[in-house]
């Protein structure tokens, strides 16, 4: 069966969904070994069950979000592109806001502000290889700001949705 049969036939959504699931089994257990080494082993004190649930949580609603984000600006022309480009960079530039808004004290402003920037040059590159026009630019533009800033929001009430986890 040559390779263009194969695909009609379904076989190659199969093996992508297959790798899929595959992937986010091993990358939740990453997460969760690597959480309960730092919090159980380097810090001494035990790993919460809500902090697990809170950062799966947040892998299973933005890394698919994010994967549909970096397709759209690949594959798709127009407003998807823009959205998909929005996501990305709206995520860098949410947790640089956060990072200067909540946890600068503890760590060096340097790096929030560097990762600031890389998202706003990220939003000028991709503006200016994938989208045409005004519009597209403008709509761009809000939509990062908008992510940016339900990031922000959402990270910083992430501990009282901890709470909600025994």
């Amino acid at each position: 069966m040559d390779q263009t049969a194969a695909r009609r036939g379904g076989m190659h959504r199969r093996r992508g969904t297959a790798r899929a699931v595959v992937l986010a089994v091993v990358f939740g257990l990453i997460a969760g070994a690597v959480t309960a080494i730092a919090q159980g082993m380097l810090r001494g004190y035990p790993a919460s069950t809500g902090l697990m649930v809170f950062w799966a949580a947040a892998a299973l609603i933005a890394g698919p979000l994010l994967g549909v984000g970096a397709q759209w600006l690949r594959r798709r022309p127009g407003t998807r592109a823009a959205l998909g480009l929005s996501a990305l960079c709206g995520v860098l530039l949410g947790e640089a806001g956060y990072g200067l808004l909540v946890i600068a004290q503890s760590t060096s402003s340097v790096y929030w502000w560097g990762q600031g920037l890389v998202g706003v040059l990220l939003v000028a590159a991709g503006a200016g290889w994938k989208l045409r026009g005004v519009g597209l630019v403008v709509q761009a533009v809000l939509f990062t700001a908008a992510v940016a800033m339900v990031f922000v929001v959402l990270h910083t009430h992430g501990p009282a949705l901890m709470l909600l986890v025994p």
